[in-house]
Order: structure tokens, then C-alpha cells, then sequence
């Protein structure tokens, strides 16, 4: 199931840089839809970082049973 969740995010991922990149070569703007799709993955990958960081340090923090 994550696999299939990984993929879709990256093809979101892949499809938003592609029309971002798309609109800076055309000389158009982003359109609002684009833009929130965008900072949602960003702001999802962030907090996925973190969240990730924080649990490695506490897993180095408590001692093991």
C-alpha cells in the first residue's frame, strides 16, 4: 500500500514541476490550483521530515528495554 501511495505522490510531484516549468517557459502565470497543490506537497514533505528527525532522535534518546 505505501508503494502505491509513494508513487502517487511522486506523480503529483512530478506533474506540478512540469507545469510550473511549463508556465516560467511560456511567461504565464502559475494558476491558484497549481500553486496550493504545490505548497501542499511542500508543506506535507516538511512535515514528514520532521517528523521523522524527531522520532530517529528519540529513538537514539530512550534506552532500549
Amino acid at each position: 500500500m505505501s508503494d502505491l501511495l509513494l508513487f502517487f505522490y511522486a506523480l503529483v510531484g512530478m506533474f506540478v514541476l512540469a507545469c510550473c516549468h511549463r508556465n516560467v517557459r511560456q511567461q504565464r502565470p502559475h494558476s491558484r490550483t497549481l500553486t496550493l497543490v504545490g505548497w501542499g506537497m511542500m508543506s506535507s514533505s516538511a512535515t514528514l521530515g520532521v517528523l521523522l528527525a524527531a522520532y530517529a532522535t528519540w529513538l537514539l534518546v530512550t534506552p532500549s528495554l
